[in-house]
């Protein structure tokens, strides 16, 4: 039951039936919606290409989940583009891969956004993200910056 004053109940039964009322209901998608697994770089020459599905721009997260900031304390953030690729798996692994564009992966992307004269990467555009090498090390016993190429083929008009 919705609390007093709460007008907005959510959806009620299912579109097209008689008694269907509209409502917010993107948080319980979200709870149940498939996990997609990010693309792997695990070795120098590996890469992820596919169509463009989606590109949002969010925090940047650290292995415990937290929001990672600056020292200034603003929120580092990212792009992530979901693409729907050729990898599957396992027959219950639909092929979409998740693409974390920060750091290192920023400038690639950028000089191809520059190179295809477009402003950024949009759904049925054509991807592809490639692990090229690595970089050198910041300080002694951090590991080394992975570094990306990235082909961009614009969506037809």
């Amino acid at each position: 039951m919705p609390a007093k004053g709460n007008t907005n109940r959510g959806a009620v039964g299912f579109e097209g039936e008689e008694d269907y009322q509209e409502g917010d209901w993107d948080a319980a998608d979200a709870f149940l919606a498939p996990v997609i697994p990010a693309a792997k770089f695990e070795t120098v020459g590996e890469s992820v290409s596919g169509t463009v599905v989606a590109a949002e721009v969010g925090p940047q997260r650290d292995l415990e989940g937290e929001v990672r900031t600056f020292d200034s304390g603003e929120i580092r953030t990212q792009l992530v583009v979901t693409l729907q690729t050729d990898q599957h798996e396992d027959d219950d692994d639909d092929g979409l891969r998740k693409v974390y564009v920060k750091s290192f992966m920023v400038k690639p992307f950028r000089n191809e956004m520059k190179r295809t004269r477009v402003r950024g990467v949009r759904p049925g555009g054509h991807l592809t993200v490639t692990f090229s090498g690595e970089g050198e090390a910041a300080r002694k016993g951090y590991n080394a910056p992975k570094l990306f190429s990235v082909a961009y083929e614009p969506p037809s008009a």
